[in-house]
C-alpha cells in the first residue's frame, strides 16, 4: 500500500472510515432499540476508546499528561461528550442517513469558529462557501416542513459541538503532540460521560455485549482510518472522501431498518459538500 499514490491511499483509509461509521452509528439505532439508553452507549463508547489508547500512557506518564492545561483538557472533553451524546441521539430520532448529513455541516461551524475565536482571515469566496453550504443545511431539514423535527436541532448541536472540539484540538496541539491531545480526550471524557450513564445505568446482557463490541471496534476504526488518512495525505484531500459517509451509512440503514433518506436529504448534503471541498481547498492552497 504505501506505494500506492496519495490519493489512493486517502480513498482506502476514508472509506474504512466511512464504512465504521455506518457500523457505528446503525449499531448505536439498534442498541436504543434494544432498550438501552443513549447516555449508557455513550459511555462504553468512550471506555472502548481508552482500552484502544491504553498503550499511549506510557509514553505521557513522567510527562503527568500535560496537566498544566488540565482545564482546558476537561473543557474539551465535556464538549466531545456532548457532542458523542447528541449525535447518538439524532441518530435515534431520525433515520441514521439524515444523522450523518446533518454531521456535515461540522466543517461549515467549524471555519466560522476559526473565524469568531482564532482569528482567522477570510475572504469572500469562502464566505460565499460557508453561505451556500448552510442554504444546503436548510434544503435538508426544511425548517417549517411537516418532516423536520427536535431531532434535526440535536443534530446541529453535535455538529456545532465537535466544531469546538476540533477549534480547540487546534489550539491545543500547538503546545502538546497531536498523540497526547488524542489520548487526553479519551481519558477526560470517560469520567465524564459516566456521570449521566449512572442516572440510567443498566448492565448489558449478553446479546448487547456483543453490539457493544461491534460499537468500540466501529469507533476504533473510524478514528484510525481519519489518522492514516492524515499520514498519507493532505486535510484537504480527505474532504470529498468524507462525504462516502453518506451512501454507506444510507445502505446498512436500508437493510437494517428499511430506512430510506429523502430527495432534499441528497440535495442538501451534496450542496453541503460541494462547499466544505471548496473551503477545504481554500485552506489548502493559503497554507502551502
Amino acid at each position: 500500500m504505501n506505494n500506492w499514490p496519495p490519493a489512493m491511499r486517502v480513498g482506502f483509509w476514508m472509506t474504512v472510515t466511512a464504512i465504521s461509521f455506518a457500523v457505528m452509528l446503525n449499531t448505536v439505532r439498534h442498541l436504543s432499540n434494544g432498550g438501552m439508553d443513549v447516555f449508557v452507549i455513550a459511555f462504553w463508547r468512550n471506555a472502548f476508546a481508552v482500552v484502544f489508547f491504553v498503550s499511549l500512557i506510557p509514553q505521557f506518564w513522567q510527562t503527568r499528561f500535560g496537566i498544566v492545561r488540565w482545564k482546558f483538557y476537561s473543557t474539551r472533553a465535556l464538549v466531545m461528550v456532548v457532542s458523542s451524546i447528541a449525535l447518538f441521539l439524532c441518530a435515534i430520532l431520525l433515520p441514521v442517513a439524515d444523522a450523518t448529513a446533518i454531521s456535515f455541516t461540522t466543517p461549515l461551524f467549524t471555519t466560522v469558529g476559526a473565524i469568531l475565536f482564532l482569528g482567522e482571515a477570510v475572504g469572500w469566496r469562502r464566505w460565499t462557501a460557508i453561505i451556500v453550504g448552510f442554504g444546503g443545511t436548510l434544503i435538508m431539514l426544511r425548517p417549517g416542513a411537516e418532516s423536520f423535527q427536535a431531532g434535526a436541532l440535536v443534530g446541529l448541536l453535535a455538529a456545532v459541538t465537535f466544531a469546538g472540539v476540533i477549534l480547540m484540538g487546534k489550539v491545543l496541539v500547538r503546545s502538546d503532540s497531536p498523540a497526547l491531545v488524542t489520548l487526553n480526550l479519551s481519558l477526560y471524557a470517560l469520567p465524564i460521560s459516566v456521570v449521566p450513564a449512572l442516572l440510567y445505568w443498566q448492565w448489558p446482557h449478553c446479546e448487547q455485549w456483543l453490539w457493544l463490541g461491534l460499537l468500540g471496534a466501529a469507533a476504533i476504526g473510524n478514528i484510525y482510518g481519519i489518522s492514516q488518512a492524515l499520514k498519507a495525505g493532505d486535510a484537504s484531500l480527505l474532504q470529498p472522501f468524507d462525504f462516502l459517509r453518506l451512501p454507506f451509512t444510507a445502505f446498512v440503514a436500508y437493510i437494517a431498518f428499511d430506512q430510506v433518506p429523502t430527495e432534499w436529504v441528497w440535495l442538501g448534503a451534496a450542496i453541503i459538500a460541494a462547499s466544505s471541498i471548496y473551503i477545504a481547498r481554500r485552506e489548502s492552497r493559503r497554507s502551502t
